[in-house]
């Protein structure tokens, strides 16, 4: 499953600093690696998204992204519908499969139903995907 990656500056310290949410329900606004200020400001930039271990910035997955990116503030990450919705059409639009383990997830979400991240941490796990942060 991808995931995307945000990018932040800090108000404080200036420094520029990524971070990934297992879900976008997760998506909060952390506190600067840095200087542990609260003052980080969401960037807008090309998104970066991670599939495994792999991050991929070619210009065919970005290309493919950025329509992805112009639907996501409009997304309402607390609603499952709309999570489903973008992540089957992240799914066509990176031209990848959503693997048998997530499906009925998505289902599921697609009722209107959000998953627990215990749930999706199980199936991480046992296809040996690892985040890159806990959130």
């Amino acid at each position: 499953m991808s995931l995307p990656v945000y990018e932040y500056r800090c108000g404080s310290c200036q420094r520029r600093s990524s971070r990934l949410f297992k879900t976008l329900a997760a998506v909060v606004t952390p506190a600067c690696p840095y200087c542990d200020q609260r003052a980080l400001e969401r960037l807008v930039s090309r998104p970066t998204l991670l599939r495994g271990n792999i991050v991929a910035r070619d210009d065919h997955v970005l290309g493919a992204a950025d329509g992805l990116a112009e639907a996501i503030p409009d997304m309402d990450s607390g609603d499952p519908r709309s999570l489903a919705r973008m992540t089957r059409q992240m799914s066509e639009e990176m031209g990848e499969d959503i693997p048998g383990e997530y499906e009925g997830v998505l289902r599921r979400m697609e009722a209107g139903e959000m998953p627990e991240d215990e749930e999706i941490d199980a199936i991480e796990k046992d296809t040996g995907e690892e985040p890159s942060y806990e959130d």
